[in-house]
């Protein structure tokens, strides 16, 4: 039986403290949070007068209220594209099959008046460069009012009020002084929090998070993804985590969805990740992180590049890199299969325990 290299020896196991063991000798019954977005066989291809191109293959997620779920993979591997779709942000060009329903609501064909309602109001979107998506040439008092009166129907002293309500909600330092102040003069973490502000203007149930931290260093990365935690626990609002760092990831995330070539090849619960990742993918972006136990002075990089969006294959699209690959691999596509209870892998090879 084929064996994963065990990318993680040496990195310290935590005990559970003794406070948790004793209330776990009592514990309270939950109760099951509701399944606000449920998405089967999400398909997106491209037309580009010739042909169409698939870049995203039968995407299957489900996503209960107050949750967090992180979506990891290489730039190209469709995480973005997914969200996208489903908003109706795509272009003519696309072509989206397959179903996405919102608190039962139909999103995929939806009518672009009835979709204009759900982005920001139900489902809302930041993404990595504040900087070009906020307005050079207004202040952020207006910016934030623009969405506040769109969302809200909100004006003048009312939405003045709310604005500063969002901009203290997101830590914003000197929020009254920061209402007057225009994008440019702000650091970049305060205008990644002014786009979080503007996100909740709307008062979401979901927010999808697209790389919201990517341009930021290290010390105010960690400050959003703390604050977006903590937003989510206050307003049981559910928070979709987008990145192609497995450290980010891990931090902020309840649930990790692993995205290859357009499909999803790993789905299994965040606290699982660096003990049971199974897909060779997974294993391979693990060992490309950086440990402070580890001696290793350079990190093993996954060999190969990621497939151009919409390449073709017949089997599984992560074989030209995979050290594991078999006759199989080439041939079949794999389908994602149970390997434990709350654990979903698309791969042919199988793990020893």
């Amino acid at each position: 039986m084929e064996t994963f290299a065990n990318v993680l020896d040496g990195l310290p196991r935590g005990q559970p403290s003794a406070s948790k063991m004793m209330f776990d000798r009592n514990p309270v019954k939950k109760q099951t949070p509701e399944t606000l977005l449920s998405v089967k066989g999400l398909t997106i291809a491209f037309a580009n007068g010739i042909e169409t191109r698939k870049v995203v293959h039968s995407v299957d997620l489900e996503i209960k209220r107050g949750t967090a779920l992180g979506i990891v993979g290489e730039s190209g591997c469709g995480k973005s594209v997914t969200w996208m779709a489903m908003l109706g942000l795509l272009g003519p060009k696309a072509r989206v099959s397959g179903s996405a329903k919102l608190s039962g609501q139909e999103l995929i064909g939806m009518d672009d008046r009835r979709l204009s309602e759900v982005r920001g109001g139900k489902i809302a979107m930041i993404f990595q460069d504040p900087a070009s998506c906020l307005n050079p040439v207004h202040r952020i008092e207006k910016q934030l009012a623009e969405s506040l009166a769109l969302h809200r129907g909100l004006h003048g002293d009312e939405a003045r009020r709310v604005s500063l309500d969002l901009l203290d909600r997101v830590q914003m330092p000197n929020a009254k002084q920061r209402l007057s102040a225009y994008p440019h003069e702000l650091s970049g973490g305060m205008n990644q929090r002014v786009m979080i502000a503007m996100a909740l203007a709307g008062e979401p149930d979901l927010l999808v998070a697209d790389e919201p931290t990517t341009a930021l260093d290290a010390t105010v990365q960690a400050q959003i993804l703390d604050l977006l935690n903590q937003l989510r626990k206050d307003s049981d609002m559910a928070l979709v985590l987008i990145s192609h760092d497995l450290g980010v990831i891990a931090e902020a995330s309840e649930r990790v969805a692993v995205m290859y070539g357009g499909r999803i090849v790993e789905h299994l619960p965040t606290d699982d990740l660096f003990t049971r990742g199974h897909h060779p993918y997974t294993n391979g972006l693990l060992a490309a992180m950086p440990s402070l136990e580890s001696e290793q002075t350079s990190l093993k990089a996954i060999p190969g590049q990621v497939p151009t969006a919409g390449t073709a294959f017949k089997g599984c699209s992560f074989a030209p890199r995979c050290d594991f690959t078999r006759d199989d691999c080439h041939r079949i596509l794999p389908v994602l299969r149970r390997v434990h209870a709350d654990h979903r892998v698309a791969c042919h090879v199988e793990r020893a325990a």
